[in-house]
């Protein structure tokens, strides 16, 4: 058997070529995949609806020139068929248009399936990409609030939540030290240094000092590079009640503002 042989056997059972004029009436057919019967004058544009909008750009058609619908869903006579469409004028006849309808729905309908199971395994992995992310900011949440719940717990233990009273100044920034020195920050040793001039007991909102001295320096000490941290406490101006100063750290200072 010869390549031609083998060529006729193997692709004309999967394509048919219709003869038709610029109207989409059925001039000729080989009835190869559906017969289509020759009753004059006959619109194709009946059975399939395509022709009649592409109807128009059959007057258009260069000599040389094909109009390619790849993957068109018919249905004749109860069968699906999903095929490639193209059309061309009749060398022997410029007034016709041949068209050549190339059955595809064997592969068509393996490539639909091919993508089905891409589609559902990229979904999949999506998802569980999507449940990781969940149960990984579920983790650090539930840290995050346990890290604030002893937070609090440790700055409740501080001062009772009074306006102002008496207390003993240096205790406080003592506690307050080890209270931030844990786990958490415990690579960066902190260093208290209080100057002699400020009197050890004071009046005033203990817890308020203690709030706004621990979110400084935790902040600090979140986004430091450093091995330590050097907490100086001088007195600015005598007729003012005692204020945090300065925080050195290793060279790099940062004002704190006045209470």
């Amino acid at each position: 058997m010869n390549l031609n042989s083998l060529k006729s056997q193997y692709l004309a059972p999967k394509a048919q070529i219709v003869l038709m004029d610029e109207q989409c009436r059925l001039l000729d057919s080989c009835h190869t995949l559906f017969r289509l019967d020759k009753q004059a004058p006959t619109a194709l544009s009946e059975q399939f609806p395509i022709l009649e909008s592409i109807e128009n750009l059959f007057k258009e058609l260069n000599d040389n020139e094909e109009l390619f619908f790849p993957r068109v869903e018919t249905n004749i006579d109860t069968n699906i068929y999903i095929s490639d469409f193209t059309f061309f004028k009749n060398p022997a006849d410029k007034y016709q248009i041949v068209w050549i309808i190339q059955d595809l729905t064997q592969q068509y309908l393996y490539f639909s399936s091919i993508q089905r199971e891409r589609n559902e395994l990229y979904i999949r992995n999506r998802r569980l990409e999507f449940q990781q992310e969940i149960n990984t900011l579920q983790t650090e949440l539930r840290y995050r609030q346990q890290i604030h719940q002893l937070q609090a717990e440790q700055m409740i233990h501080l001062s009772p939540l009074s306006e102002n009273c008496l207390f003993n100044f240096t205790n406080t920034l003592w506690t307050l030290i080890h209270t931030i020195s844990k786990p958490e920050y415990k690579t960066t040793p902190l260093k208290l240094e209080v100057d002699k001039n400020i009197p050890s007991v004071l009046w005033g909102n203990q817890y308020g000092l203690c709030q706004i001295l621990y979110n400084i320096l935790t902040a600090i000490l979140c986004n430091t590079k450093h091995s330590e941290l050097h907490l100086k406490v001088r007195p600015i101006q005598t007729y003012r009640k005692s204020i945090l100063s300065a925080i050195y750290h290793r060279g790099y200072r940062r004002s704190l503002a006045q209470l």
